[in-house]
């Protein structure tokens, strides 16, 4: 899901949407109802929202184009 994340500019819609399809499967795994929060199952899992992991591979790859060769 994050491959060229930082190439691209979700919109609110689109970073909801995301996390919901992260927490599908989590939810399912806690037995938890399809209403339960995303943002709560993610952090019960340790994994953080699709816009921390999009900000993260977006400064990685700056990181990366720094570098000397």
């Amino acid at each position: 899901m994050l491959y060229a994340a930082q190439y691209w500019r979700p919109t609110k819609a689109h970073y909801h949407d995301l996390n919901q399809l992260i927490a599908i499967p989590l939810r399912r795994a806690l037995g938890l109802h399809r209403s339960a929060s995303a943002a709560r199952v993610l952090w019960e899992f340790g994994i953080p929202d699709f816009e921390t992991l999009r900000l993260k591979c977006f400064l990685q790859g700056i990181n990366r184009a720094k570098r000397p060769a």
